[in-house]
């Protein structure tokens, strides 16, 4: 925008501080001090969008939105000024997985980009915020994103999970593992957003909505959440030093996620904090739990908990979370037990089967398709 002449450094400046401020993302706040029009700020995250799928080049993208200012068109219209013609129309990456996965319609996106363009907020927030999809659904379809742009998965591979994803409400990687597109790496990890969530450091919003900006601006997640001012450099810092630690096996995931909060609250070393935790604390601490906690501000009620800890037992998901971050399983056992239960579930097999199979596979580190094989029980894909 800036070498286009749409706005000053000195504007741009100010806002980013006002941005910070506030919290509110950038492109709001120009509109809100009246630095730009909402026609202009569009133009700019259309022709960024075009930009990066290679449709256009820079400086018809300069061109094209110092017309949008001057003549106040929009942008489709300016680049036919300039007798340039895109014929598809086009949708950035994450909203061409979700129309394909048939989680959004063409006028629910058309909406999102529109309130996206108009508030600053990312398309993907928009669509949640207009209750077009849920946390889970958004977040599932930016793990997809990730595995396509890390070229572990195709876009095809990735529309086929997302679609089994959301029918079944599982997280899309299992579907894809089931198929044999995509396979964990058998060590124990966490993923930095993960690892801040853990902690308390940002919420599961915050999470998504820097996961999404960073695979627009094809920035690193930790850059995109300096730049939104949820962390600082120095616990970014902390917590890239603990996710090393996890990935060596030194620490388990909830472990580290123990460490980060302690450095953040005491400004403790990673050492320190690592031994003031298998110390049990410090002899001033107070032992208290978040329940114990929620209970004595009236939060939350004993028949609270327990109906928190029945879902929690029955639904697949969460349980396998707790059981990973807790260190009782690793990754490659849990997606072996998800599969192996959808599998039952689905009378693909008996439960005498799937314990044979599982049993396989953890004594021999083989995959189930590959315990399926070697036990000579009927493999799932001709069962169907």
């Amino acid at each position: 925008m800036i070498d286009a002449g749409l706005i000053t450094r000195e504007e741009l400046e100010e806002c980013l501080r006002m941005s910070r401020e506030t919290g509110l993302p950038v492109g709001r706040m120009l509109l809100v001090s009246a630095k730009t029009t909402e026609t202009v700020l569009q133009a700019a995250v259309q022709a960024q969008s075009l930009l990066k799928d290679g449709l256009i080049d820079l400086e018809t993208g300069y061109k094209a939105l110092r017309i949008v200012k001057a003549e106040r068109k929009s942008f489709d219209n300016a680049l036919k000024q300039l007798n340039i013609i895109i014929e598809e129309v086009k949708i950035n990456k994450l909203g061409q997985l979700l129309l394909a996965s048939n989680f959004v319609t063409e006028e629910q996106l058309e909406e999102a980009l529109t309130g996206s363009a108009s508030t600053g907020l990312p398309f993907g927030r928009m669509l949640v915020l207009n209750g077009v999809i849920n946390e889970a659904q958004l977040a599932a379809t930016l793990n997809a994103q990730i595995l396509i742009r890390d070229e572990k998965i195709t876009k095809e591979q990735a529309i086929d999970g997302l679609k089994q994803a959301r029918r079944r409400q599982i997280a899309v990687e299992v579907p894809l593992m089931e198929k044999g597109f995509y396979r964990v790496q058998a060590r124990d990890a966490i993923r930095l957003g993960e690892l801040l969530s853990l902690a308390g450091l940002i919420s599961e919003s915050q999470l998504l909505n820097a996961v999404e900006l960073g695979l627009i601006s094809q920035k690193p997640l930790g850059q995109v959440l300096i730049e939104l001012n949820l962390v600082n450099e120095d616990m970014l810092k902390v917590a890239l030093q603990l996710q090393d630690l996890v990935s060596k096996g030194t620490l388990r995931p909830l472990q580290a996620s123990q460490v980060l909060v302690q450095v953040r609250e005491t400004g403790k070393s990673i050492p320190d904090a690592v031994a003031l935790i298998e110390r049990g604390g410090s002899s001033e601490a107070l032992d208290i739990t978040l329940k114990d906690f929620l209970m004595t501000v009236k939060t939350v009620t004993t028949e609270d908990i327990q109906n928190a800890f029945e879902v929690s037992v029955n639904n697949n998901q969460i349980l396998g979370r707790m059981l990973l971050l807790a260190g009782i399983i690793d990754e490659t056992t849990l997606q072996a037990a998800m599969r192996l239960v959808f599998l039952v579930k689905g009378g693909l097999m008996n439960m005498e089967q799937a314990q044979q199979a599982f049993d396989y596979s953890q004594r021999h580190r083989a995959t189930i398709d590959e315990a399926l094989q070697e036990l000579n029980i009927q493999p799932p894909s001709s069962v169907s």
